[in-house]
């Protein structure tokens, strides 16, 4: 009993020799430094071991006196170097590429008696790997940069670049909209600095594609048809006079400009701010017969003249500036001033008068800016409608009916009723009939 008793002894302490022998079969890591006591000037050779063996590829990061890190890949040996520009205390990171710990260590730098560093880098060169990104795409920046005793930092627009080999310095930077210098800082561990700014980049601003689309007459079309490509519009075919699309590149928080040619709409010019870079944005503008067929009442007390929808591929609507041009023949002929011109907007559930401004004019238009922040249905209207009564015929009623403002109501002068006539023929026959009687009677008394 004893003997069995034994053996399931030393068979489960086996067992969990088996287990532990397990856990502890995961790899280490170790930081081999040489010389171990490092002296200023000098460089400083670290090995890192994976179970004793050297391990290429890694990450070493030398942070010396708490400044920047200078990066370093290790070799095939498993070796990264550095040399140490100054005396103090150089804290060493070794990390994998995605930037997972490995070992870290710290040592102190030796000193020795020399005159403090005053010289600054020296940027020998600077390349970009493109000049005419588009907007959001990496510029890769590669920077040659020595210092009388080591450059420690290397920036480009304020990215810090990574130092591959020697005095290569390589990072990547985000093109932004428009034209950019890009500046280049290299810096040592005594605080001197060198700035380049000779390379620069330009991001191509798409131009805007047109196309005009006549709608013909016929039968009414349903709500949802499409628009052209990335653009829906719900206005039956039946109701659009003229649609016109133009297609352009959006910019985050810049202004674009659509540029529209069809007179129909009066609508010339776009500008749009989008929230987000976006390509090949189209813009839809519909020249209408009438009010749209899917708003269901017409601005209240106004004096429309145009109606227009407005339609967009984008979601991301910042703001826009809606320019449209009325002829002068026309706010002429309506007798009104021109600032009397102003464009409504359906909100969904009512007609809200956007901010209209006028801009200039010419012999031929007056031009006009309103405001949006985002697109729907539109009406251009000629001041507030005024009421033009006349007389309806038999009673004291009147009747009223919608005139714009500035125009004269033509006055209508009707008849007097018959049943007018009769009374005053009456009254007139009554009058005589008592003279004849009054003067009978006074001539028929006896003298």
């Amino acid at each position: 009993m004893h003997m069995k008793a034994e053996r399931k002894y030393w068979v489960a302490l086996a067992t969990l020799l088996i287990i532990f022998s397990g856990v502890a079969a995961a790899s280490t890591y170790k930081l081999i430094l040489d010389p171990a006591a490092p002296v200023e000037g000098s460089t400083l050779y670290v090995t890192l071991l994976k179970d004793g063996s050297p391990e290429p590829g890694a990450v070493v990061h030398f942070v010396l006196n708490g400044g920047l890190p200078v990066l370093n890949i290790t070799d095939a040996q498993g070796k990264a170097r550095f040399k140490p520009p100054v005396n103090g205390t150089l804290d060493i990171y070794a990390t994998t590429q995605d930037g997972t710990l490995l070992a870290n260590g710290q040592v102190v730098v030796s000193g020795t008696a020399t005159t403090p560093d005053t010289i600054p880098p020296v940027i020998n060169s600077v390349t970009l790997n493109t000049t005419t990104p588009n907007i959001g795409e990496f510029i890769q920046v590669t920077v040659d940069a020595t210092d009388n005793v080591g450059v420690t930092g290397v920036t480009a627009e304020g990215t810090a670049l990574v130092n591959v080999a020697g005095s290569t310095w390589i990072g990547n930077i985000t093109a932004l909209a428009g034209t950019h210098t890009v500046t280049v800082v290299a810096s040592d561990a005594a605080g001197n600095s060198a700035t380049n700014a000779s390379q620069s980049y330009i991001t191509p601003t798409p131009t805007p594609t047109q196309t005009t689309q006549r709608i013909s007459g016929g039968g009414g079309g349903g709500g949802g048809n499409t628009g052209g490509p990335g653009v829906v519009t719900s206005e039956p075919s039946s109701n659009v006079e003229r649609a016109e699309t133009t297609n352009g590149s959006l910019q985050a928080g810049n202004p674009v400009k659509y540029v529209f040619s069809s007179p129909e709409h009066w609508i010339y010019e776009i500008d749009i701010t989008d929230k987000v870079t976006e390509n090949n944005i189209p813009i839809r503008v519909e020249a209408l017969k009438g009010l749209s067929k899917v708003v269901p009442a017409e601005p209240s007390q106004e004096s429309i003249k145009k109606y227009v929808n407005i339609w967009s591929g984008s979601k991301n609507l910042q703001g826009a500036i809606i320019r449209f041009r009325v002829q002068n023949s026309l706010i002429a002929s309506e007798g009104i001033a021109d600032s009397d011109v102003k464009m409504l907007k359906w909100d969904g559930n009512t007609w809200i008068k956007l901010d209209t401004t006028v801009i200039k004019k010419d012999s031929t238009y007056t031009y006009y800016d309103a405001q949006t922040t985002t697109f729907s249905h539109f009406a251009i209207s000629f001041g507030t409608a005024v009421p033009k009564v006349t007389a309806t015929s038999g009673t004291g009623a009147a009747t009223a009916t919608s005139v714009p403002t500035g125009t004269t109501a033509a006055a209508t002068e009707n008849p007097p009723a018959p049943s007018n006539l009769y009374l005053i023929l009456f009254v007139f026959l009554a009058i005589v009939i008592v003279s004849v009687v009054y003067l009978l009677t006074k001539h028929g008394k006896p003298k």
